[in-house]
């Protein structure tokens, strides 16, 4: 929990720094980075909380590699947003990386639904 949170402050303090030193230009991306580290870290404490029978082996790892994915696509992917627009660049192919993070959300809590429904 502690790590949890430290890495949350990181990328928080990280993207402040960065903003502060890019002349006024920001970038809600660099800005709310963090934000999905939270997301995650909170929707993970509450789903382990509900789901009460353990499920096999190979669902339990599907389950934590698309939390995984989720955490490390959208994170990194809003960090490098937020760089290429305080750079002033802009393109289309910067969101595929934040949206392979969001679908990878999406199958999480689908399988986590499937996960409460089945343990009760």
């Amino acid at each position: 929990m502690i790590k949890s949170l430290l890495l949350v402050i990181f990328v928080g303090i990280a993207g402040v720094i960065y903003t502060s030193f890019s002349h006024g230009v920001t970038s809600p991306f660099m800005s709310f980075a963090f934000m999905w580290l939270l997301l995650g870290f909170i929707l993970k404490y509450i789903l382990k909380r509900f789901i009460r029978r353990k499920p096999r082996r190979w669902v339990t790892s599907i389950h934590n590699g698309l939390w995984l994915s989720y955490m490390l696509n959208a994170t990194l992917g809003s960090i490098i947003i937020g760089i290429i627009n305080i750079a002033g660049s802009y393109t289309d192919l910067l969101y595929g990386q934040l949206f392979v993070g969001l679908l990878s959300l999406a199958l999480y809590l689908l399988l986590s639904i499937v996960l409460l429904w089945t343990s009760h």
